[in-house]
């Protein structure tokens, strides 16, 4: 979701909405000897994976594309065990965009606890899109990756940061250019690269796979391609939206505003409740962190390592964003920041511990999480953008070159590729979190009026991305894929408010 900051946080930030706290998907689908002709060129791969709860698991690769932009998707399916399910399978749309390997074995483990918690009554289906792993052909920058680790040992500001990742990212888009012509795919040009044609892809997977109707769950940016798809497939039976991500939404403006208005919001927040923390505060300690940065050390949790790194303010800052992302992480923030200058960083070095490893999770793929973002959405000018940072206050020099470094600009990219938001007449359920940083409460308002079948819950106290694998979500997702419209119209507001059992009570708006 959103673009990065010139440097590495913001972007990172955006797409962390959609890692932060997620579990790894994993998929179901319709009976291989019946439902997958062998005219379709599917074939069957390895799942590497076995169900702890007697799912039968099946895998492919599925192809997609014709000429030069071909490409084989990886496909997982938890086959319904149930002599009764239905035909029409729930679909996973993951976040990112860049969220790969969520067909693999690690992402089936996740959802084969899941899976045996709610009684879904029909398959569950997993894709990874074109370019990420380990669908093939796939591709990231791994100089991207490499120099972004590296800047985090010398004192620099966002705008420092951008100007050496710039000349950085455009060697990669060079590079990648270069890989799909050798390679043949996954697309022709880096500019093919959409959330358009992950909605096209899902279409024409599930077609071959078998099925003739399909239900979709999205999360964060994967609700973005759900939209999509409910515009323009008419297969599609019901969607559910986890943290929706608007079609409108995206401009690097928005970026700035949506940053600024979460720390306003905390701050309000913390000033209510009486926290242990204050707002002076903590410009207080940002202004001590300018000053001196701090080295820090915490474990790599994909390597064991121990990796050492300086905190400055923006590191700070573009930490605590992220652990705005998760409600559970937001209530320690204020004692964790007050400890630190007590000087008892313990509790602080966790949340940090936590930002480095998600920051650099090998699972995310920066170049097609740049790709779909600087394709899909309308670049901005220059002016328009100024005018939002004199509205950004004490963030104003933060992100002051964002335009400047914005790899959006690159002729590799053809912008503005999403087309406008319809109505959609399909039954919808959108859940977003009261203090979501990125896909907030009043975005999800505002598309409600194109949902005319749409059901909106606000989960009060709650965050990003965290009603599909909740216990509300658990409950509510297989009654709205199975009531009739009637039950829904008649029963929602009983249902949904079941959710305040979450830890706080939730609004249910029709």
């Amino acid at each position: 979701m959103q673009r990065r900051n010139a440097g590495l946080w913001l972007g990172l930030l955006l797409v962390l909405a959609i890692v932060i706290w997620l579990w790894r998907s994993i998929p179901v689908g319709p009976s291989p000897d019946s439902v997958i002709p062998s005219a379709l060129a599917v074939q069957s791969r390895d799942c590497g994976f076995v169900s702890s709860f007697g799912f039968p698991v099946d895998c492919y690769w599925v192809p997609v594309g014709e000429g030069r932009a071909r490409a084989r998707l990886a496909a997982a399916i938890f086959r319904a065990a149930d002599e009764n399910a239905t035909d029409d399978p729930l679909v996973y749309i993951a976040g990112g965009p860049g969220e790969a390997d969520n067909a693999g074995a690690d992402s089936l483990a996740s959802w084969d606890l899941w899976l045996a918690e709610v009684a879904l009554g029909r398959d569950f289906v997993l894709l990874d899109l074109r370019g990420l792993s380990p669908s093939d052909p796939a591709w990231d920058c791994e100089r991207y990756t490499t120099t972004s680790r590296e800047l985090l040992n010398r004192d620099l500001t966002f705008a420092e940061e951008g100007k050496i990742i710039a000349p950085v990212l455009a060697d990669c888009l060079s590079a990648w250019q270069e890989n799909l012509v050798h390679r043949s795919g996954p697309v022709e040009q880096i500019r093919d690269f959409s959330s358009q044609r992950n909605a096209m892809d899902l279409a024409e997977s599930l077609r071959r796979l078998g099925y003739q109707q399909w239900n979709y769950l999205a999360v964060s940016y994967g609700t973005r391609v759900a939209l999509l798809a409910a515009m323009q497939q008419p297969e599609v039976r019901r969607v559910i939206l986890d943290s929706p991500y608007p079609l409108e939404r995206g401009a690097i403006s928005d970026s700035v505003v949506l940053w600024a208005e979460a720390f306003t919001r905390y701050w309000q927040r913390c000033e209510a409740e009486s926290c242990e923390f204050s707002e002076p505060r903590f410009w207080q300690l940002m202004g001590d962190l300018q000053r001196e940065p701090v080295w820090v050390e915490m474990e790599n949790w994909r390597t064991g390592r121990i990796e050492k790194w300086l905190l400055n303010d923006g590191r700070l800052a573009a930490a605590l964003y992220t652990a705005f992302y998760s409600s559970e992480l937001t209530v320690r923030l204020a004692s964790a920041l007050h400890q630190y200058t007590q000087g008892k960083p313990s509790e602080l070095n966790t949340i940090l511990e936590i930002f480095f490893n998600q920051a650099f999770d090998s699972r995310f793929n920066s170049a097609i999480y740049w790709a779909t973002e600087c394709n899909d959405n309308p670049l901005e000018d220059e002016a328009s953008f100024e005018n939002t940072l004199v509205a950004a206050g004490a963030w104003r020099s933060f992100f002051s070159t964002d335009w400047q470094y914005s790899v959006c600009r690159s002729d590799a990219f053809r912008p503005g590729q999403l087309p406008p938001m319809t109505l959609v007449s399909v039954p919808f359920l959108v859940a977003v979190g009261e203090f979501d940083p990125i896909t907030t409460a009043a975005h999800a308002r505002e598309l409600m009026n194109w949902l005319p079948s749409g059901h909106l819950l606000i989960q009060e106290q709650r965050s990003h991305a965290e009603f599909f694998m909740g216990g509300c979500g658990q409950d509510l997702i297989p009654w709205f894929l199975q009531a009739t419209h009637e039950q829904l119209v008649a029963e929602w507001a009983e249902r949904s408010a079941g959710c305040g059992s979450m830890g706080g009570e939730v609004r249910a708006d029709d």
